[in-house]
């Protein structure tokens, strides 16, 4: 539009996105010699840096919360912790890895995504008696879920379909709870969870959940799959707008305190959060309110979406980052 050269292109890592299956045809129409992939979540913390103007040099702690980003393992990410500078970050922790059998078609129905986390902790037998009720949100019922369970225990999944994503673990426990079977917009389980989880925000009747984590060698991993029995076992006697807050509640709490853990070790100040979850009040303020307490500090996007809106952003600074 402005007749201008192009010097440089920043796009995503993902190999099947339409800027990376087309980067020579696009580098060749505005005469560019140099295009450079960044990986999604990275980029998502680069936009807080920017946004926030943090120094580059500085070593911070970022926190990627969303539902896809392509990982740098082939893998599905969108629960990461990073350490290190904006522009040479290295993951240290994620969410428990999970399957998301059928893909996209798990995103759309978020029971698949319950089943392949409620497999950590149960049988099959026991998972059809917890889900009997759900089986309505799958198109072809109780068959399908059998399906399902029989991928599972034959491991019958490709390294693809397996994921760290925080909304897809925030799906299932929408479904779990009964607020959204479907997705019908992007988002919809995970808003929905939240917008129910609100109502409780104030009542001093709300369940102590927590969500465990472990420190294999360098990696923290963050145990989710251990909320589902507490919320089973809560669901006996408290409300779902109830368990709805507490599962939020206890998710940002545990990244809150991973996040100190390692600012403690590592002497850093700082921690970034963003990713499409970025958008969950419940969450973000938990994970602001337990940074606060032991004296770190938060940053998130305000003026740039934390959500893909602001990937670009975060793509352009760190391209911007490389050259220097």
């Amino acid at each position: 539009m402005y007749n201008r050269k192009v010097d440089a292109i920043a796009y995503d890592l993902h190999p099947q996105y339409l800027t990376s299956t087309s980067i020579n045809e696009i580098s060749d129409k505005f005469g560019t010699e140099e295009f450079t992939q960044f990986q999604h979540h990275e980029a998502h913390i680069a936009s807080v840096a920017l946004e926030n103007k943090i120094n580059p040099e500085e070593e911070i702690v970022g926190i990627a919360l969303d539902g896809t980003g392509y990982g740098r393992d082939g893998k599905i990410w969108g629960g990461e912790i990073f350490v290190g500078q904006i522009h040479d970050l290295r993951r240290v922790g994620h969410l428990e890895e999970f399957v998301l059998l059928g893909g996209d078609i798990a995103v759309k129905y978020p029971l698949r995504s319950l089943l392949s986390l409620l497999s950590h902790t149960y049988s099959s037998n026991e998972i059809i008696d917890i889900t009997s009720n759900l089986t309505k949100y799958l198109p072809k019922g109780i068959d399908e879920l059998h399906f399902v369970l029989k991928q599972l225990e034959k491991k019958n999944y490709s390294n693809s379909q397996i994921t760290t994503s925080t909304g897809r673990f925030l799906d299932s426990i929408s479904v779990l709870l009964d607020i959204c079977g479907e997705q019908t917009y992007e988002g919809e389980p995970a808003i929905r969870l939240e917008g129910c989880g609100m109502g409780s925000k104030n009542d001093d009747k709300i369940p102590r959940i927590s969500i465990p984590y472990e420190k294999k060698e360098t990696n923290y991993i963050l145990k989710v799959s251990a909320i589902f029995p507490q919320i089973i076992d809560f669901q006996k006697n408290h409300s779902v707008p109830q368990i709805s807050y507490a599962s939020q509640k206890a998710l940002g709490v545990s990244l809150g305190n991973i996040a100190n853990e390692i600012m403690e070790e590592s002497n850093i100040a700082k921690t970034l959060v963003s990713g499409g979850v970025g958008l969950n009040s419940i969450i973000i303020d938990e994970i602001a309110k337990t940074i606060n307490e032991k004296g770190g500090k938060i940053f998130t996007n305000e003026k740039v979406s934390p959500g893909d809106g602001g990937v670009s952003v975060g793509q352009v600074y760190l391209l911007a980052l490389n050259k220097l």
